[in-house]
């Protein structure tokens, strides 16, 4: 009675708490609880349990229908039924539904010592396939995103939603399990359990578990077999153990058909390594084929060694990721080999379209943004007419990226109007009307990926740029474009994304991608002339950039922090000082003698640049949660903290002086130092200007609303500038999320104009003569001419 008594008590405190939605019927979820603890505190130590399951509409039963009671696993027989004996802490009886089957209600049961059978009812379904995943949205508001699942789902279907942990809290868990469920999304959605998802209670996943059942289980679909697994720690410790969770994955994958692939969806990633041990259970010989997993907000795939075991994670749907990754849901296609295909679906996007042309010797071309997060663009068809109206040209433009698509247009259409029609899968038509007229746009080439914290890179007459796959469809590469002319000169694939900037030195273009491995090409063939392997062996995904300081090569994060010989690739230091934190899209700075590294959630490190002899680190006053680029400007250093731009003495790492930003600066943006000027950019409210010989406001510009968001935990509204502006000849070049590129009066801050390009620049803008780069995420590298 004692413990009935304290679950009871409990129960009272957390109705009384204020944590729950109000729609959330609070009588029904304390029913539920109670429910759940009866069975928990009066179950006998073992019993047997049985039941049926049932074709919908039929008194046929299913046979080889696997019935699990979260330790043993057995099989129906022909007639559907089962029988399980129990041990002593079953609180379910679940079953794996099969494939081409979804369950008419939930596919677990609570035990109740009053019942003496447990149905199931299962209803046929076609299946494709196809699923989505999204993950770590830690939210109790409803917004676009929720919206954009369920319209996704209405236009383009899908066998199932998953969703790999981190409802996160009380409120949270309760407006999940009201509005991202089967019944509001239109197809089975199952929930993993996170580390932020164990909260207080009479044990830490009790809430969870009322709500959305056990916290590991299997089921069918398609030609895969899905397992769900629970993160083993957290806020509050969890009844179960990882023996547990082995006993029962041994029973279940021993169940489990041996010809069909294996995908295992948890909070966090197993391991790093090629093997995935669970105990001594070897995953790999059950044909594991993916694991999915959340916790790190990051959009990173990688590769596990020759297994061929594919780990994905993602950045939330909700909001921007911690390393300032897109907000996202993925879409995933598989088959009897596993995965076929992944796509990002861009949160908040919503019928984007914009369509950019340049001329150049006669040639007129084409460029369209076109994007919706909800569906699918199937088709770009662009339309020339005259100034009576008469239709010139019909022109089927070709897809180039997830956002972009282009063409030619006949050399003499000049003063002409241009249609533009987007048609979505489903057949909504987005359109818009432009007129053709002269640009300062010089040429726009697409990379054929998708482009992020990478800037155009200028040397021997050349750009250079890095793409990104955070998906692993093998799409990521350094290419090299004429300068003069945008032509693709050539590309080399990488192992995985180049997240950000590029190096050059002695005729060597120099890249570290996201797994550690650094790549030195020839400038002039993109021919390799030497491969890093660096020693990553463990998460965060590599973000930063490289940077080259006479013929030494800095790349890397942590433990993996190294010096490499610029023309050999040879490791002349590695960092043993620090090690730990998130990733960290901080690019490494350098004067003198001195290198500054970062690592986000973690600290800001000074080394002596010759030895990599740690001298000092900073971690105070918001230093450590930052995405900003140290900059050394005047014998000092200028260090962006939450809300804090900190102006330090890079000797001794003392704060010497500091201005306070009414945002928060959790941008990829560096603090630009003008002669006049101090620039830095807010998460939420663009950009900030301060007079640098007062350190008093001189002005603020705020461009328009994020397309999507990705500084950390940054969601609507949030008018968000993540690329480094360019100051030049008293101007400022500014690419925003809102897919705009803005020339500002350095003085007072006003718009002089804007070149829209409907996908968002994340890479800093460059200049070289008359001409401004920049790249945006759709894959585009535009010359602007000034």
């Amino acid at each position: 009675m004692l413990q009935k008594a304290t679950a009871l008590v409990f129960l009272s405190e957390w109705q009384h708490s204020g944590n729950i939605l109000p729609h959330v019927n609070l009588i029904c979820m304390i029913r539920a609880w109670i429910l759940l603890l009866a069975a928990v505190l009066w179950m006998p130590a073992k019993a047997q349990f049985k039941g049926r399951i049932l074709i919908e509409g039929t008194q046929q039963g299913m046979a080889s229908v696997r019935v699990s009671d979260g330790l043993n696993v057995t099989l129906t027989d022909a007639q559907g039924r089962y029988i399980l004996p129990g041990h002593p802490k079953q609180r379910f009886v679940f079953i794996t539904t099969p494939a081409g089957f979804r369950t008419t209600e939930t596919f677990w049961q609570r035990v109740d010592s009053t019942r003496k059978e447990y149905d199931f009812t299962l209803r046929p379904m076609v299946q494709t396939g196809k699923f989505l995943r999204i993950t770590d949205t830690e939210t109790w508001r409803y917004d676009a995103w929720v919206t954009d699942l369920k319209e996704y789902v209405q236009t383009e279907g899908a066998d199932f939603l998953v969703h790999t942990g981190d409802i996160c809290y009380e409120k949270g868990m309760a407006f999940h399990a009201d509005q991202v469920n089967t019944s509001t999304m239109g197809l089975p959605t199952y929930y993993c359990i996170g580390n932020h998802d164990l909260v207080k209670g009479p044990y830490g996943e009790a809430l969870y578990e009322s709500l959305f059942g056990p916290v590991f289980y299997s089921f069918d679909a398609g030609k895969v077999h899905y397992i769900v697994t629970p993160m083993l720690h957290g806020d509050y410790k969890p009844s179960y153990t990882a023996d547990d969770v082995y006993q029962w994955l041994k029973n279940d994958l021993a169940k489990a058909d041996p010809s069909k692939p294996v995908m295992i969806f948890s909070h966090d990633l197993l391991t790093y390594d090629s093997l995935f041990m669970y105990k001594d259970l070897n995953l790999n010989e059950h044909r594991l084929k993916a694991w999915i997993y959340g916790h790190w907000h990051i959009n990173y795939a990688r590769k596990h060694g020759n297994n061929g075991v594919l780990s994905i994670c993602t950045a939330p749907a909700a909001d921007g990721g911690i390393d300032n990754s897109a907000c996202n849901f993925e879409v995933f296609q598989t088959d009897q080999s596993g995965i076929t295909n992944i796509h990002k679906k861009y949160t908040y996007v919503h019928r984007n379209l914009v369509t950019r042309q340049t001329v150049q010797g006669g040639k007129r071309s084409l460029s369209v943004n076109a994007y919706h997060a909800a569906g699918t663009v199937e088709q770009v068809t662009a339309r020339v007419f005259d100034k009576q109206g008469n239709q010139l040209q019909s022109l089927a433009l070709k897809p180039v990226t997830d956002w972009n698509w282009r063409g030619e247009l006949p050399a003499g259409a000049k003063d002409f109007t241009l249609t533009t029609e987007a048609r979505l899968r489903g057949g909504e038509v987005i359109f818009k009307r432009d007129t053709l007229q002269n640009t300062t746009l010089q040429w726009t080439t697409n990379v054929k990926g998708n482009i992020w914290r990478s800037t155009p890179l200028l040397a021997e007459g050349k750009i250079f740029i890095g793409s990104i796959d955070d998906e692993y469809n093998h799409h990521s590469s350094i290419s090299a474009l004429d300068a003069a002319t945008g032509k693709l000169l050539w590309q080399y694939p990488t192992g995985n994304s180049i997240k950000n900037i590029l190096a050059y030195k002695n005729g060597l273009v120099i890249g570290t991608d996201a797994e550690g491995v650094t790549y030195a090409l020839e400038a002039a063939t993109g021919k390799l002339r030497w491969k890093h392997e660096g020693p990553m062996t463990s998460l965060p995904a590599y973000i930063s950039g490289g940077i080259i300081s006479g013929d030494t090569y800095y790349t890397g994060a942590a433990k993996f922090l190294e010096a490499l010989n610029v023309n050999t690739g040879k490791p002349l230091w590695r960092n043993t000082a620090w090690g730990g934190g998130e990733g960290t899209t901080a690019v490494m700075a350098i004067q003198d003698t001195l290198l500054a590294v970062s690592s986000n959630w973690n600290a800001l490190f000074m080394h002596q640049a010759a030895t990599g002899k740690l001298l000092w680190k900073r971690s105070d006053g918001g230093i450590r949660f930052r995405s900003s680029p140290p900059v050394f400007a005047d014998g000092r250093l200028y260090v962006c903290g939450i809300n804090i731009l900190h102006i330090i003495d890079p000797a001794t790492g003392r704060t010497t002086d500091s201005i306070l930003v009414p945002d928060g600066l959790k941008t990829m943006a560096a603090p630009v130092i003008t002669d006049k000027l101090i620039i830095v950019s807010g998460a939420e409210k663009g950009l900030f200007a301060f007079h640098r010989n007062t350190l008093q406001p001189a002005w603020q510009f705020k461009p328009g609303e994020a397309l999507f968001y990705s500084a950390p935990y940054s969601k609507p509204s949030s008018a968000t500038i993540e690329s480094t502006p360019l100051y030049h000849d008293g101007k400022i070049y500014a690419a925003a999320l809102d897919g705009n590129v803005y020339v500002l009066d350095a003085a007072t801050g006003k718009v002089l104009k804007h070149y829209a390009l409907g996908s968002p620049v994340f890479g800093p803008v460059t200049r070289e003569g008359d001409r401004i780069y920049l790249a945006d995420f759709a894959g585009n590298v535009y010359a602007f001419k000034i």
